[in-house]
């Protein structure tokens, strides 16, 4: 769960969430607004903006609060549109701050799901349960399947020139 206040700009959200998410920062990101067609639960995206990595973009000024979202209703920001990530962001409330806000303090996690943990491959092998950090994603080709390692394990020498990503 993410508060935002209603003067943060698309841009700023966007840069919070591939922050969020521990994606590169040099790829393009955009927003849709997800419209719900009549009492179906089909809907129809009106595209919203579309941001350049260095700040600028259709849409990067526009501020959430005049996106007219109902509560209930949703986005879809998709970040690097070779890759295609994508994810639905939905309103759950709109609310007074507590307290006069600082914009520094937002965007910002107020909650989370607990998150599902996997466990590093070569240290289960050896009867150890140790939390994988790290996907190694040509021994994940390789063998065809997906391949955690922990820190230690993704510093081996069998790894070394390996593509390894940070598991978030």
């Amino acid at each position: 769960r993410v508060e935002v206040l209603g003067a943060c700009m698309l841009m700023d959200l966007s840069d919070f969430l591939v922050e969020l998410f521990k994606h590169e920062t040099d790829h393009m990101a955009g927003f849709w607004k997800l419209v719900r067609r009549g009492k179906s639960n089909r809907t129809r995206e009106v595209e919203l903006a579309h941001l350049t990595p260095i700040g600028t973009g259709e849409g990067s000024e526009l501020r959430v609060a005049e996106l007219d979202l109902p509560v209930g209703g949703a986005l879809k920001w998709v970040y690097d549109f070779g890759d295609w990530y994508e994810y639905k962001l939905q309103l759950e409330a709109v609310a007074q701050p507590e307290a006069a806000p600082s914009t520094g303090d937002y965007p910002r996690v107020v909650g989370a799901n607990k998150p599902k943990l996997l466990y590093c491959a070569s240290c289960q092998a050896q009867g150890k349960r140790i939390v994988a950090v790290w996907c190694c994603w040509d021994c994940s080709n390789e063998q065809g399947e997906t391949v955690m390692l922990c820190e230690a394990c993704s510093r081996l020498s069998e790894h070394e020139g390996h593509y390894l990503e940070e598991w978030v």
